[in-house]
């Protein structure tokens, strides 16, 4: 079977799981930019929302699903969530007392980091689409 196949499938299989029913009201917050904070659906919602994209970025970087595949499915989200405050206090928070020599989130961050280079943006243009 073609790579490409492969990714594909990957993608689609975590489209489901990244974007469940449950979490389109956290999506919502993050997308918008709003003054509601992401913090108010709790550690767990955010936890695994960011397991999830953490686990595409991971899959990214193992060379398991292609750029453009996932460049064309989470971009724009990745873009919010890595620029929304709330997840980034998240993250430091769950870093502070961490030794491990992979931080937590890694993946997210720099495939977040990715799709900015591809869109030339920085976290001022994400907050104003």
């Amino acid at each position: 079977m073609d790579y490409r196949v492969h990714s594909g499938e990957f993608v689609l299989q975590l489209d489901q799981r990244v974007y469940a029913d449950k979490y389109d009201a956290i999506f919502d917050v993050i997308e918008k930019a709003s003054s509601t904070p992401v913090s108010q659906f709790g550690e767990k919602k955010i936890d695994y929302i960011l397991s999830e994209l953490e686990t595409v970025g991971n899959l990214y970087q193992s060379g398991l699903i292609e750029k453009r595949m996932a460049y064309d499915m989470f971009s724009y989200d990745f873009e919010k969530a890595y620029c929304n405050m709330d997840i980034r206090s998240y993250i430091e928070k769950e870093r502070k007392d961490d030794k491990s020599p992979i931080k937590f989130f890694e993946g997210f961050e720099a495939l977040a980091k990715i799709f900015m280079r591809m869109d030339n943006y920085t976290c001022a243009d994400v907050n104003n689409i």
